[in-house]
């Protein structure tokens, strides 16, 4: 799945099970961590070995919890006080980065490789099972030849889905803006006037950390 439908479907999670009234940050960090694995990119740019390579070791389940335990480690240090704010402890947020991350691995089942019998990527059981999960897996090409046509509709027809519910129902119809998210301020809007000026610099570091996650993996993309 393509980078922006793993984040919207990170932010979708988080506002429709997770979200309270006025809190923006949940909705971005489970946002976050929807598209962390694919950080590989960027970590196969600096270590150029084969267990960076794409959808390899950040694409199992043991090496997604140990990225996913990273980050939140990372976000509560910087953000603690932030967090004991809004009444969130180090194991809710690392439930909500695995919810997240769970969400792009389930994803990613949806997707295609010809070499799956040979492929070291999407081996999610490993190192207890060297299987490659692929929409492939489930349905063979013997048997559904056009099955990569398959995969290609339902990326886009999921994308078209959860684009359209974000834009027409949750924007116009409830108001409440995806974008909002990615403002710093707005994750303070529950608080009152007074101690959400004591949290500007922790939210900020919050968003400086997480712009440069962002930013490392848009630039892995160019390489």
């Amino acid at each position: 799945m393509n980078e922006a439908t793993h984040f919207f479907t990170g932010y979708l999670l988080g506002t429709l099970g997770f979200k309270k009234k006025n809190d923006h940050f949940l909705p971005f960090f489970i946002a976050m961590a929807a598209i962390l694995p694919d950080i590989d990119q960027f970590l196969h740019l600096i270590i150029p070995i084969d267990i960076f390579e794409h959808a390899v070791a950040t694409h199992t389940i043991l090496g997604a919890l140990i990225l996913t335990s990273a980050y939140t480690l990372i976000i509560w240090t910087v953000g603690r006080k932030f967090f004991l704010d809004q009444k969130i402890n180090l194991s809710f947020l690392f439930l909500m980065a695995i919810l997240g991350m769970s969400s792009h691995l389930f994803l990613d089942i949806f997707t295609y490789r010809e070499d799956i019998y040979t492929t070291n990527a999407h081996l999610y059981f490993w190192p207890v099972w060297n299987i490659s999960i692929h929409l492939n897996y489930f349905f063979h090409q013997d048997i559904f030849p056009n099955i990569y046509t398959v995969r290609i509709l339902i990326e886009v027809i999921y994308s078209v889905v959860i684009g359209s519910y974000i834009l027409f129902y949750q924007w116009y119809h409830k108001k409440e803006s995806p974008f909002a998210m990615l403002f710093p301020k707005n994750w303070l809007t529950y608080l009152p006037e007074e101690q959400a000026k004591e949290r500007y610099r922790t939210v900020y570091g919050l968003f400086f950390v997480n712009l440069a996650i962002l930013a490392v993996m848009a630039i892995s993309l160019f390489f």
